[in-house]
């Protein structure tokens, strides 16, 4: 009988010993983080569908003359606006930062124009926007990685 206790005190301490080794093996483990890739799926649908408004208005208002601009320049405001609003992952921050800066230049751009300033002033601002598009490009790209 005693022989009998001290098999199953043995066995249980077994056990427990491999449950213990099993727990800390299990707790040790660190979880796969998520990639930007994944993180921004979403966000990366909707980038693509207002770029593809934004380039559509844009490419429109630089065919349009001055004085039919406002209308353009409204909807640009617009589209900036929805994009604003997105829901940005914190790996994303720079490329919604960057495309909201070439934006505000491209509108400014306009509504230079629009006012008549000088052409030196319309020209820094497209230059500007020029600047930011070939940064967001490259930002964006890198979410696809």
């Amino acid at each position: 009988m005693k022989n009998k206790l001290l098999f199953i005190l043995g066995i249980i301490v077994v056990i427990m010993l491999l449950s213990i080794s099993y727990l800390s093996a299990v707790s040790s483990q660190k979880a796969m983080p998520i990639s930007c890739y994944q993180l921004t799926q979403d966000y990366r649908t909707q980038v693509e569908e207002l770029a593809q408004d934004w380039d559509d208005i844009n490419k429109l208002a630089g065919n349009t003359p001055r004085m039919q601009l406002a209308i353009l320049i409204s909807k640009m405001q617009d589209v900036r606006t929805e994009f604003n609003n997105l829901d940005v992952p914190d790996c994303a921050n720079e490329t919604q930062s960057l495309m909201l800066n070439y934006m505000d230049a491209t509108i400014e751009g306009y509504m230079s124009f629009l006012a008549d300033e000088d052409d030196i002033y319309v020209q820094r601002h497209f230059e500007s926007a020029s600047h930011y598009f070939d940064l967001w490009s490259s930002s964006l790209a890198d979410l696809y990685k």
